[in-house]
């Protein structure tokens, strides 16, 4: 990544953030060129409301060219509208599953929406992820389909087979078309290597809150829960590249509710993840009044070292390009094997999938003869989608550069170390920019 790209993204944290002031000159040396790249990341990571919100209040002072401010304010205008209609949509899936009886959590997004942001509209939803319990999920599943949702043409992979493989069943559309459904059977990744996942640990869901929303009582994780939860997914499955949303994420959902930390100091230590806690928190308080924050005194002072360069790296991470890092998984994957032997082996690996990984992805039992008959499909998907996927990635002029950036992240692998479980090579395959990651084992 080029140093002028890195002095825009500090640039855009530093508009987000009502904590660090941002001197006019810094805008004024800004040309049409310089604009795109910042409005680039803006689109990617879904931050027009958030800084439209700043930008009218504690840095209104700025000079910013009013065709920005334009495209800010629709795009905040435009969230507050599709908040309003995953609101409904919520409370469309909480009757459903109330009148079966089936008990849910709504997962982050909408609490923080909802009950945690000043404006619903400043918090942009995507999709609505639900939270059912293991055992209930594959009912919930097929209560749903009977109520009129659908499923999407793209994610028609056996249900029980996704269970086997991910957090989440294949999504849904909602009976309006207007939003899509996450149903989840766990709260991560179950080769994250957790010691047991949240949701498996009956204390979980008896912390749970319930919350009104249009004279309706919603599900949510407790707070608590709630910020371990957007930490852990944003450390340790996505390694901050889910961008810059998790500052105001903590930060609001630290001010407005309360948080046991003993709790949650004491779950992050079982898990071996001080480390990361402390890392995501740090750089909150960095760009966010947090208001307090309980931190445990007996942590080992060698836990802070490499914490500036964490930091540093970090913030870089967040604001990644979407597409580079998206097609950059099996240049890094093949980069880092030895040989030709090994790197062949990484392609053969991505083409000759096991067969539950077919009836994930396609409607077909992996015990069914016919599952190899989809293995043709697969691969004419490969060619005519992902390998051009993959040039495209690999003639971007930056793409050599932003590997480097990935694999030289010293300071951050040592802040990081003490917190990594063994990983499954299933489970980081999967994630884009992991690789380095392996380097902590």
């Amino acid at each position: 990544m080029s140093v002028a790209n890195q002095t825009l993204q500090r640039l855009l944290l530093d508009l987000l953030s009502p904590l660090r002031p941002v001197d006019q000159q810094r805008l004024t040396m800004l040309g049409a060129a310089e604009w795109s790249v910042v409005m680039r990341s803006v689109r990617q990571h879904r931050l027009g409301p958030m800084l439209h919100w700043q930008l009218s209040r504690g840095q209104s002072h700025l000079d910013v060219p009013g065709e920005i401010r334009s495209v800010l304010a629709q795009s905040y205008t435009k969230s507050t509208l599709r908040s309003l209609t995953l609101q409904r949509e919520l409370l469309i899936i909480h009757k459903i599953l109330t009148q079966a009886k089936i008990p849910y959590i709504a997962l982050k997004g909408a609490y923080l929406a909802y009950h945690a942001y000043p404006q619903a509209g400043l918090r942009p939803l995507r999709d609505l992820d639900i939270l059912v319990p293991k055992e209930q999920v594959l009912a919930a599943y097929e209560v749903l389909l009977a109520a009129g949702l659908t499923r999407i043409d793209d994610y028609l992979g056996t249900p029980d087979a996704a269970l086997l493989l991910y957090k989440h069943l294949p999504p849904l559309r909602s009976c309006s078309g207007q939003a899509i459904v996450e149903l989840h059977a766990r709260l991560y990744d179950q080769n994250c290597f957790l010691h047991t996942d949240p949701s498996d640990d009956s204390r979980f869901w008896e912390r749970c809150i319930t919350a009104p929303l249009a004279q309706e009582q919603i599900t949510y994780e407790s707070p608590t829960d709630c910020l371990l939860h957007m930490i852990f997914h944003a450390v340790y499955e996505h390694q901050f590249n889910n961008g810059p949303l998790l500052l105001p994420d903590l930060a609001f959902l630290m001010t407005t509710q309360i948080i046991d930390w003993d709790l949650f100091w004491t779950i992050a230590r079982q898990e071996q993840q001080m480390r990361g806690y402390i890392l995501a928190l740090k750089l909150t308080q960095r760009y966010w009044d947090v208001g307090h924050i309980d931190w445990p005194s007996e942590v080992d002072g060698t836990v802070y070292l490499n914490l500036e360069a964490a930091l540093a790296i970090a913030e870089s991470l967040m604001l990644q390009d979407v597409e580079t890092h998206k097609g950059i998984g099996l240049h890094l994957e093949v980069f880092r094997a030895e040989g030709l032997a090994a790197k062949g082996s990484v392609l053969l690996r991505k083409v000759f999938r096991p067969k539950i990984f077919i009836a994930g992805f396609y409607p077909v039992r992996a015990e069914d003869w016919r599952v190899y008959l989809w293995y043709p499909v697969y691969w004419l998907r490969l060619i005519t989608e992902r390998l051009p996927d993959l040039w495209k990635t690999r003639q971007q002029s930056d793409m050599h550069e932003e590997i480097n950036h990935v694999t030289d992240l010293q300071p951050f692998r040592a802040f990081l170390k003490n917190n990594w479980h063994p990983l499954r090579a299933l489970f980081w395959a999967q994630n884009p920019l992991s690789l380095y990651y392996q380097e902590l084992l």
